[in-house]
């Protein structure tokens, strides 16, 4: 649902954290996550999202069993959730708002398993940009980090800047744009990739419609 549509009694949670603004709705127990004003799921849609997304990185690295996966983002739990499914070899969750983490705990346990996932991975609360500056070696990183979609250039630089520092750091790299800004990306940005498959994924009522999942070699 659109926020303009929605009525007072329909919300649980408005705050403002260091990093950003959160929202958290409940419709007709329908219970949805907005981070500053862009939906990012519904509570009874957000498997379509985290299972296709880990589904898409298995297969296009033949097993994630006893790999070195990092999510950048993905406080809410959903995607470290499904990569446990795969027994990988270790998990680091990139996650710069703790308060993030907190909040999804107590409103969407279903996506962390009341908070236990967390206590599974290694989280740390930095910024992602300046985790990469350091010596690292990752098999995989997935970006699951909030982008209004409206801010289609913007989203093309974050991008990019990504992809240059994952660059002999980074054997495989998994993010998401979407149908409405898909035309507006930067390709100059796969120049950086060995190989690449894209993927398309529908997430049920999603307000941007449709979203492709690029995951590439680097």
């Amino acid at each position: 649902m659109k926020i303009e549509q929605l009525n007072e009694s329909d919300i649980l949670l408005q705050r403002g954290t260091k990093y950003q603004d959160v929202l958290i709705t409940e419709t007709d127990g329908l219970r949805s996550l907005y981070l500053d004003g862009d939906l990012q799921f519904d509570d009874d849609n957000e498997s379509y999202y985290h299972t296709q997304m880990i589904k898409n990185l298995n297969e296009y690295i033949g097993g994630i069993k006893n790999s070195n996966v990092c999510v950048m983002g993905g406080g809410d739990g959903g995607i470290a959730r499904e990569l446990l499914k795969h027994n990988p070899k270790y998990i680091k969750l990139i996650e710069i708002d703790p308060e993030i983490v907190d909040i999804c705990t107590k409103y969407f346990p279903v996506l962390n398993n009341n908070g236990e996932v967390f206590k599974q991975i290694d989280v740390h609360h930095t910024d992602a940009m300046e985790y990469l500056k350091g010596d690292i070696k990752l098999d995989s990183v997935i970006l699951d980090i909030s982008i209004p979609y409206e801010e289609s250039f913007k989203e093309n630089q974050i991008c990019k800047s990504f992809v240059d520092s994952l660059v002999g750091k980074v054997d495989v790299i998994s993010w998401l744009i979407s149908y409405k800004s898909a035309h507006l990306l930067d390709f100059n940005i796969f120049s950086s990739f060995k190989h690449y498959t894209a993927y398309k994924v529908h997430v049920p009522r999603y307000e941007h419609n449709e979203i492709i999942n690029i995951v590439a070699k680097l």
